[in-house]
């Protein structure tokens, strides 16, 4: 598990290391071997035609792992990339020293299972309009939210928690208030040694500056229908990283030089986003 560790480290600092995309995410996969689940990697603002991106990679491996690492984007392509997470059956994880904000935190809620570290960040605000440089929240893209969460399973007092911060402000998500909130989450703790699992750190953390946010390719001006709802019965989590099947195949790409894992995926050019989603602008989030 410390090879493990190492490696997730390794594989941030190369992520970071990266130029940040003009118009859309970054969006890579890692192959899995003998078996095991791939890691798809997600870093950067959702911009349109991320979605297909995604779909195209997911449609290439029947299990995977994605890791995610935005500050958001337009909310219909966080929506659509939660969509496909959650009919494929992805796992997603937000490792330490990461952020998945706004539409990226609608895609991490996606996954079956979703696991955050104690100091990876995963924020929560009302979807808006931005008009005249005023955020105003939008009653359609908080509808269509609130349907899709809905879709996932989640309680009433997990959607009032995920879409009650305002435009300008952010609600970050920590182990402790998932559970008190109904949002089933694990702690993503590679270097664990297989104790109960324990909740995150509840010190305050200071919000960045906000950032924005079908598989199927859908008619224009449309969107595809929200996630399948998810039927499966609730299980209690695992005591650690260490026991989801993944963390086998995670050692495994440890032990291969970073350079040779990542494969760079095309995206589609944007087009014009519909009006409720949210503008990539510097002060949109």
């Amino acid at each position: 598990m410390r090879a493990l560790r190492e490696w997730l480290w390794s594989l941030a600092a190369a992520i970071v290391g990266l130029a940040a995309p003009s118009q859309a995410a970054d969006i890579s996969a890692i192959p899995g071997t003998n078996g095991g689940p791939a890691i798809i990697l997600v870093r950067g603002d959702l911009a349109s035609g991320d979605d297909k991106a995604f779909a195209n990679v997911a449609l290439a491996h029947s299990s995977a792992v994605v890791i995610l690492n935005s500050n958001g984007g337009l909310l219909l392509p966080g929506l659509e990339i939660g969509k496909a997470i959650r009919l494929k059956g992805f796992a997603t994880v937000v490792p330490d020293g990461f952020q998945c904000a706004s539409a990226c935190a609608l895609a991490w809620l996606a996954g079956s299972p979703r696991f955050l570290s104690p100091n990876g960040r995963v924020g929560f605000h009302a979807a808006y309009l931005e008009s005249d440089g005023r955020r105003m929240p939008t009653s359609t893209g908080n509808a269509l939210v609130g349907a899709c969460l809905n879709q996932l399973n989640l309680p009433t007092s997990a959607i009032i928690y995920i879409t009650s911060a305002p435009p300008e402000d952010m609600r970050w998500l920590n182990l402790d208030d998932a559970q008190r909130n109904g949002i089933e989450a694990r702690k993503f703790d590679p270097g664990s040694s297989g104790k109960a699992p324990e909740t995150a750190s509840t010190r305050p953390l200071t919000a960045p500056p906000p950032s924005s946010p079908t598989p199927p390719s859908t008619a224009a001006g449309q969107s595809a229908p929200p996630f399948a709802p998810d039927t499966r019965p609730v299980r209690s989590p695992p005591g650690t990283f260490a026991e989801y099947p993944a963390a086998a195949a995670l050692t495994e790409h440890a032990q291969r030089p970073s350079s040779t894992l990542l494969t760079s995926v095309p995206t589609a050019p944007a087009s014009a986003p519909p009006q409720m989603e949210r503008p990539t602008s510097p002060a949109a989030s």
